[in-house]
C-alpha cells in the first residue's frame, strides 16, 4: 500500500505440473481409503491403523487399475488421497507444494543468498486462507482454552505447517492430558497435609510430603514419556517418517564451504567445511557455553547469599528478574554461536542450538534451589527451611510463566502495532490508503525462525523440568505447570495463524533430540528425590553420612525397577503402530497383484535432469554478469504447460 515494493507470487495448483513434479520427484502419495474395500480388503475404515498406504506416484497404474475394475476413470484423485487447499482437487497438500516450489526456484536461484544482497527483501510461504480460517475456528483460539481434552488436530497441522510443529503440538497436547491426573493428585496431597497438621495435630503427612509425592512424580514421569513414545512412533509410522532415514533439510543459506568431493559420490563436487575446522568451532562454542553457565551459576548462588533468611516474594521477584535477563542474552549469544558453527544443513542448526539452550536453561532455571536445598542440608535447617524452598519454588515458576506468556503476546501486539502505524503514515500524507492485500500484509507478520522454535519447546521443558525436580517439594508447581502449558498452547497456535508468516515445513523425527532432554531431566528428577529423602526423610535424621548415601543408591535402585515394572505394564511401543505395519502391507501386495509389477515401473528416468544454476557465489561477490538470462541457460525438462516455443531463446 505504500508503493515501495513489488511481490511476486509463485503457486502450483494446475494438475499437470503437480502431477509432473510427483512424478520427477518419486513422491510417496497416499491411497484413498475406498481403494483398500475395492481390493476386497475387509477393514474398519474408521481405525487409524487402518490408514491405507503410500505408493510412488505413477500414471502408469491408473489405466491397468481401470481394467481390473478398481477405478471408474484413469483419474489420480479417484485413486490417492485428494486435497483441496488450493481450491483445486489435487493428491497433494499445501505443504508439499510448498517444498516442490522451494526445491524448484532453489535449482535456479538461492533466494536466502538473494536477500543477503539485498536482491529481494524476502520470501515466505504464504498462508492459505480456507485452512487458516479453519485452524483458527477449531483450534487456535481462547476460547479452546476450556477445552480441557487437550486433542490436537495433528492431521491439519502436519499437512499445514509440517511435521515438526505437527509433532510440538501432539507432544503439547499429550503432555497437557497426562498433567491433569497429576494436578489431582498433588491437590490431595496439599489437602491431606494441611488437615493433618492443622486439623488433626499430626506430622505425618507433613514429614514423609517429600518422599510420598515424590514417587507420585517419578512414576507419572515414565507413565508419560511412554504413552508419547507410543503415540510418536504411530505419528512416525502413519506420515512414513523413517526412523533411520537421513533428514538433514535443506542447505541453510549462511553456510559457507569449499568445494570437495561428495562423500557420497566422489566424483561430485559439493560445498563442505573441513572436520577439524567444524570441531574446532563446536569446542570454542562449547566453551563459551560453560563459561557463561558457571558465570550465572556464580550470579544465582550470589543471590542466595544476599537473602539468606530472607527469602521472600521480593528474592523471588528478584530471581526471576535476574533468570529472565540471563536468558534474553543468552538466547541471542546462542543464535550467534551456532550461526558461528557455520551448520550445512537446518537440521544440524536447529539441534546444535537446542542443546546450548537447554544446558543453560538447566543450570539459570534449577541451581537457585539445588543450591538452597543442599546448603540448608548441610546447615541441618531441615523442616523451616524447606518450607521456605516451597514458596520460593512456587513464586518463581509463576512469576516466569507470566513473563514468558507476555513476552509471547508482546510479540503478537508489536505485529498489531506495526501495521497500524504504516497505515497511519499514510493517512498523514492525505493520500486514500488502498486496499491492503492478504500477501503484502503477511510480509509484516514475524518470522517463525529455528530460534522460535526451540525456544518455544524450551518453555514447556523448563516448566516440565520443575515437576519432575522440584514436584516432591512442592506439589504446587504441578497446577502452574498445567496453567502455562494451556496459555503456551493457545498463544503459540494464534501466533502462528494470525501475526506469523507460515512456517517452512520442515521434516522431525518426532521432536527429535527434545525426547533426550526429557528424559534427562526425568534422570536428574529421580536421583534428586534421593537426595530430599535421605537428607529431609525423618527415616535418616541424623544417620551417618555412609547410610545416607546407601538410602540414595537404594533409592535410584527402586526406582529403576519401578520404570522397568512401568514399561511392562505401559509399553513404549504401540501395538496400533506394528497392526498399522501389517496392514499397509497387505494392502500393497495386493494392489502389485492386481497391477502387475510393470504398472508400478516408474518413469522418473526419463529425462528428469535439472541443471543446478543456484549462482550462490555470484550472488556472494555482486558478480552479476556472470548471472546469464533465464532464456540463455541450458534448459532442462519440459513440464506439461510448457511447449518447445516458449523456451526457445530469442534470435
Amino acid at each position: 500500500i505504500d508503493r515501495d515494493e513489488l511481490f511476486v507470487c509463485v503457486s502450483l495448483n494446475e494438475r499437470d505440473a503437480i502431477n509432473y513434479y510427483l512424478k520427477k520427484n518419486n513422491t510417496q502419495v497416499q491411497l484413498k481409503q475406498e481403494i483398500v474395500g475395492r481390493l476386497g480388503i475387509r477393514q474398519d475404515p474408521s481405525d487409524p491403523a487402518s490408514s491405507p498406504p503410500s505408493l510412488g506416484f505413477d500414471v502408469n497404474m491408473l489405466g491397468r487399475l481401470k481394467e481390473q475394475g478398481i477405478l471408474k476413470f484413469e483419474d489420480e484423485n479417484e485413486l490417492f488421497k485428494s486435497f483441496v487447499g488450493s481450491g483445486k482437487s489435487t493428491v497433494v497438500s499445501t505443504k508439499d507444494c510448498i517444498w516442490t516450489i522451494y526445491n524448484e526456484l532453489s535449482s535456479h536461484v538461492d533466494l536466502d543468498a538473494a536477500v543477503e544482497q539485498q536482491l529481494l527483501v524476502t520470501w515466505y510461504p504464504v498462508h492459505n486462507p480456507q485452512q487458516s480460517s479453519t485452524l483458527k475456528a477449531i483450534w487456535a483460539n481462547w476460547q479452546s482454552m476450556m477445552d480441557l481434552s487437550f486433542v490436537q488436530p495433528v492431521r491439519l497441522l502436519r499437512e499445514y505447517f509440517g511435521p515438526r510443529i505437527a509433532f510440538m503440538f501432539a507432544w503439547h497436547g499429550a503432555y497437557c492430558k497426562t498433567l491433569i491426573p497429576l494436578v489431582v493428585a498433588a491437590i490431595v496431597q496439599v489437602v491431606l497435609v494441611w488437615a493433618s497438621r492443622d486439623i488433626f495435630g499430626s506430622d505425618l503427612f507433613h514429614s514423609n510430603q517429600v518422599l510420598g509425592f515424590s514417587l507420585v512424580t517419578v512414576v507419572w514421569a515414565k507413565i508419560s514419556e511412554n504413552l508419547w513414545s507410543r503415540e510418536q512412533g504411530f505419528f512416525m509410522e502413519l506420515w512414513n517418517i523413517q526412523p533411520n532415514a537421513a533428514i538433514m533439510g535443506s542447505v541453510r543459506p549462511r553456510f559457507r564451504g569449499v568445494p570437495a568431493p561428495s562423500p557420497v559420490d566422489a566424483n561430485i563436487m559439493v560445498q563442505q567445511v573441513p572436520k577439524q575446522t567444524v570441531m574446532m568451532k563446536q569446542l570454542i562454542t562449547a566453551f563459551i557455553t560453560v563459561i557463561f553457565c558457571i558465570m550465572v551459576g556464580c550470579c544465582i548462588f550470589g543471590w542466595m547469599l544476599m537473602f539468606d533468611g530472607k527469602m521472600g516474594l521480593a528474592s523471588s521477584l528478584m530471581l526471576s528478574i535476574e533468570i529472565k535477563i540471563f536468558e534474553i542474552l543468552f538466547q541471542n549469544l546462542a543464535t550467534q554461536m551456532t550461526e558461528y558453527e557455520n551448520h550445512k544443513y537446518d537440521s544440524d542448526f536447529h539441534d546444535s542450538l537446542l542443546w546450548k539452550l537447554f544446558l543453560f536453561s538447566f543450570v539459570n532455571n534449577y541451581s537457585a534451589f539445588f543450591f538452597m536445598t543442599i546448603r540448608n542440608a548441610w546447615t541441618g535447617c531441615l523442616d523451616e527451611c524447606l518450607e521456605v524452598t516451597k514458596s520460593q519454588v512456587t513464586l518463581t515458576l509463576t512469576v516466569l510463566g507470566i513473563c514468558s506468556v507476555l513476552q509471547m503476546l508482546a510479540d503478537q501486539f508489536m505485529v498489531k502495532v506495526s501495521l497500524w502505524w504504516e497505515v497511519r503514515q499514510l493517512k498523514k500524507t492525505g493520500e486514500e490508503v488502498p486496499t491492503r492485500f492478504v500477501v503484502e500484509e503477511q510480509a509484516k507478520y514475524a518470522k517463525v525462525t529455528e530460534a522460535v522454535e526451540v525456544q518455544n519447546m524450551q518453555v514447556l521443558v523448563v516448566a516440565l523440568g520443575y515437576v519432575f525436580l522440584f514436584g516432591g517439594v512442592s506439589a504446587a508447581v504441578v497446577p502452574y505447570s498445567l496453567v502455562v502449558f494451556a496459555i503456551q498452547l493457545r498463544a503459540f497456535a494464534i501466533m502462528l495463524c494470525t501475526c506469523a508468516q507460515r512456517p517452512f515445513p520442515h521434516q522431525s523425527f518426532g521432536i527429535g533430540n527434545w525426547q533426550f532432554c526429557i528424559r534427562f531431566l526425568m534422570s536428574v528428577g529421580a536421583m534428586y528425590a534421593g537426595f530430599m529423602f535421605v537428607a529431609y526423610g525423618s527415616a535418616f535424621r541424623g544417620s551417618s553420612v555412609r547410610a545416607k548415601l546407601a538410602g540414595m543408591l537404594l533409592f535410584g535402585l527402586f526406582v529403576l525397577v519401578v520404570w522397568e515394572f512401568i514399561n511392562l505394564v505401559f509399553p513404549a511401543d504401540d501395538k496400533d503402530r506394528i497392526l498399522m505395519i501389517q496392514r499397509r502391507g497387505y494392502v500393497q501386495r495386493r494392489l502389485l497383484s492386481r497391477v502387475g509389477a510393470k504398472g508400478l515401473a516408474s518413469s522418473r528416468a526419463e529425462a528428469l535432469k535439472t541443471d543446478n544454476v543456484g549462482h550462490r557465489e555470484a550472488f556472494m561477490k555482486g558478480d552479476w554478469s556472470s548471472i546469464q538470462p533465464l532464456a540463455n541457460m541450458p534448459p532442462g525438462p519440459l513440464t506439461p504447460l510448457q511447449t518447445l516455443s516458449s523456451i526457445e531463446s530469442p534470435k
